[in-house]
């Protein structure tokens, strides 16, 4: 069943003890994302990566989060997380949408 506490610690540790996708996406609201990249996006990204997970971004999520060069301090940033199949399995979704 799908849950969402609505905090991004408690989402992504719910998501590294029980499976799962966690996606933080851009909207029309957010276009860069909501998430600050260097203090919120990156060391998720690093903490799910060394679990063997995923972190990606892009359109098609097919970019790795922690390739991104931090352009100011605040920067926001979108994000894919999860385990590596299931981010693989929402990248095959994407190029096919």
């Amino acid at each position: 069943s799908y849950r969402y506490i609505g905090a991004l610690i408690g989402d992504a540790h719910r998501t590294l003890l029980y499976g799962g996708l966690w996606l933080y996406p851009p909207d029309a609201n957010a276009k860069e994302g909501k998430a600050r990249l260097l203090y919120e996006v990156a060391p998720i990204a690093f903490i799910f990566e060394q679990a063997g997970g995923l972190a990606t971004h892009g359109p098609l999520a097919d970019k790795r989060v922690m390739e991104v060069v931090p352009q100011h301090i605040h920067q926001k940033h979108p994000m894919f997380v999860g385990s590596k199949s299931m981010v693989e399995d929402l990248q095959r979704f994407l190029k096919q949408a």
